[in-house]
């Protein structure tokens, strides 16, 4: 598998990323006043984000294409962006690769 100029030698476990990806965020979360502070980044939406990453990875094993559109749409899905949807909204998801169909849901 490549990706750009990188080859991947080994599938690490999908729970394994998922929970790189938690700490991450954590670790942005206490590094980053402006985020900690408004109190939207919670432990519980970080755990969320992480679910939503898991089900969006195990749904197109193999198709990194695939694979990439999904977690940025399993992303935009669990911040609820597309509750509101305005015209900023719909062209990030676009830019990210994701479509939206005519009942305002990413596919």
């Amino acid at each position: 598998m490549y990706y750009n100029d990188t080859t991947i030698n080994k599938l690490e476990c999908i729970g394994h990323i998922q929970k790189r990806v938690g700490t991450r965020i954590r670790k942005l979360k206490n590094e980053t006043p402006s985020v900690r502070d408004k109190g939207k980044l919670t432990d519980k939406f970080i755990d969320k984000l992480q679910n939503y990453y898991e089900i969006a990875i195990h749904s197109v094993v193999g198709n990194l294409k695939n694979m990439q559109t999904t977690v940025i749409s399993a992303f935009y899905h669990c911040c609820s962006v597309l509750d509101n949807l305005s015209m900023d909204n719909v062209q990030r998801v676009k830019r990210a690769g994701a479509n939206i169909n005519d009942s305002g849901n990413v596919t």
